[in-house]
C-alpha cells in the first residue's frame, strides 16, 4: 500500500488540476511558500476536524493483542501491511489531512470524503493561494481565494478575483475542467491507487498516534520508494499515519456520514463565466 509514494501524487494533482481550470491547461505552476487554509465557505460535514498526528518515538517492535481486531503481534511486516490496506479499503468515508511539498512548492489538503463522491474540504498552494471544495455525485464547488485569482488567473486575474470574490464557482462533474478535481475528492478513486504489489514490509516498533497504540512499518516500494506507516494495534487495523521525503498523511473519522450542503444560490457563479472572460 504506497501511502508514502501516493502522497505527493495526490497533492499535486489537486493542485494541478485547479491550476488548468483557472489558468487553461497549458498554464504551468510557479513556486510557491508555506501553505495556509482558505476562510471557511458554508459547509456542514461531518468529519472536518484535522486531528493530530503526532506520534512517540518507537519502542518495542511488538504490539499488545487487540480483543477486537487481529493480533498484529504475531503478524510479520507483509501481512500486516496487507491487513491495513484491505481495511482501508472497505472504509465507507475518512478524513484526510495530508501536507507535502512538490518542485519546492508547499501543498496541504484536508478532505473529508466517502465512496459515494460526497466531499468537503480545503486545499493550500503555499503562495498561490488556497480553495475550498464541495462535492457531491452531481455538482462540485470551488471556493479559491483572493490569492489564488490574482496569482494563478492569468492576464485576467484581477477580473476573476472581482467576480469570484466571496462566491464559489460550480459546474456539473461532467465538465473537463473540473473532473479531475472532483475525482480526487472520490474515496474509490483515492484507495484504488494504492497497490502494494512489490511492497515490503517491516515492523519497526510501536507508537501512539492520537491516543491510539499502533504498529510502525517500514516499507519499500519496487519503485525505489520508502516511507514509514503506523498501523492502528487495537481494532481494525487502519492505517492513521504515513511518511515519506514527500510529507505526511494522517487518517481519521473512519465510517462516520459526510454531509455536504450546497452553498446559497446567490453565492454561486456558474464556471462559463470564467471561461468567457478567458476567450474575452
Amino acid at each position: 500500500m504506497r501511502l508514502h509514494r501516493h502522497l505527493g501524487i495526490t497533492l499535486t494533482c489537486a493542485a494541478l488540476a485547479l491550476t488548468a481550470t483557472a489558468c487553461g491547461s497549458s498554464s504551468k505552476t510557479t513556486s510557491a511558500g508555506a501553505g495556509t487554509e482558505g476562510s471557511a465557505g458554508p459547509v456542514t460535514a461531518s468529519a472536518t476536524t484535522a486531528p493530530s498526528t503526532t506520534a512517540t518515538a518507537p519502542s518495542t517492535p511488538a504490539a499488545a493483542p487487540s480483543a477486537t481486531g487481529p493480533d498484529l503481534s504475531a503478524m510479520n511486516g507483509n501481512q500486516i501491511e496487507k491487513a491495513a490496506s484491505d481495511a482501508l479499503s472497505a472504509a465507507t468515508s475518512l478524513k484526510l489531512d495530508a501536507k507535502g511539498t512538490d518542485s519546492g512548492d508547499t501543498l496541504e489538503m484536508h478532505l473529508s470524503l466517502d465512496t459515494k463522491g460526497d466531499c468537503a474540504g480545503s486545499i493550500a498552494m503555499g503562495s498561490k493561494g488556497s480553495f475550498q471544495i464541495l462535492s457531491t455525485p452531481q455538482q462540485t464547488w470551488i471556493q479559491p481565494d483572493t490569492k489564488f485569482w490574482t496569482t494563478m488567473g492569468g492576464a485576467h486575474g484581477s477580473q476573476a478575483a472581482e467576480l469570484f470574490k466571496g462566491r464559489w464557482m460550480t459546474g456539473s462533474k461532467d465538465d473537463a475542467d473540473l473532473k479531475s478535481l472532483s475525482d480526487s475528492c472520490n474515496l474509490t478513486q483515492f484507495t484504488g491507487q494504492m497497490n502494494q504489489d512489490g511492497d515490503q514490509a517491516a515492523k519497526t516498533g510501536t507508537a501512539t498516534v492520537n491516543g491510539q497504540p499502533t504498529v510502525v512499518l517500514h516499507v519499500k516500494s519496487s519503485d525505489g520508494t520508502s516511507g514509514d506507516m503506523w498501523i492502528a494495534a487495537q481494532g481494525t487495523p487502519y492505517p492513521l499515519k504515513a511518511n515519506s521525503t514527500s510529507g505526511q498523511m494522517a487518517f481519521s473519522n473512519f465510517n462516520q456520514p459526510v454531509t455536504v450542503q450546497a452553498p446559497p444560490a446567490d453565492q454561486v457563479v456558474d464556471i462559463s463565466k470564467l471561461k468567457a472572460l478567458q476567450t474575452a
